[in-house]
């Protein structure tokens, strides 16, 4: 099973000024359909990766369901920001990634991080978010040893 996400391009209207963000929530998960209510997955940490010759800023990963962020500052061409963050239950609610970049925002829209066994079987994950070019970005979930 492929665990990417890939997506572009969605230039985004309404937000002007965005810093970059990255956010896994730990809310309930009970009314939520399918397998995820029972996975047992920590996500602890992220990493944002810049794989183009243009400054990336502003870029910003939102769990809507619940307002959480991390967040980063402003990432070189080829250059990688990186946070780490109190472990925190998977929960499955969808994210949104938004970036400046040639004075343009895009945005992914709403998505969801597909699960692989091998990331269920490490029991803990980083968000990995890779901008590719200024309107295209893969999402995924990168599974962590102990």
């Amino acid at each position: 099973m492929d665990k990417s996400v890939f997506f572009g391009p969605w230039p985004h209207q309404l937000l002007s000024t965005l810093a970059v963000l990255v956010s896994m929530s730990c809310a309930n998960t009970q009314d939520r359909a399918g397998a995820q209510a029972d996975i047992e997955l920590k996500i602890e940490g992220m990493v944002l990766v810049n794989r183009t010759g243009a400054y990336v800023s502003a870029a910003r990963v939102l769990v809507p369901n619940t307002g959480r962020f991390v967040s980063c500052g402003n990432i070189g061409p080829g250059a990688v920001c990186a946070t780490g963050f109190p472990e925190l239950g998977y929960s499955g609610n969808p994210i949104e990634l938004t970036w400046s970049q040639g004075g343009a925002i895009y945005s992914t829209g709403m998505l969801e991080l597909r699960l692989s066994e091998p990331i269920l079987s490490a029991g803990k994950a980083q968000v990995r978010l890779t901008i590719l070019g200024e309107d295209l970005a893969a999402a995924e979930l990168v599974p962590l040893q102990e």
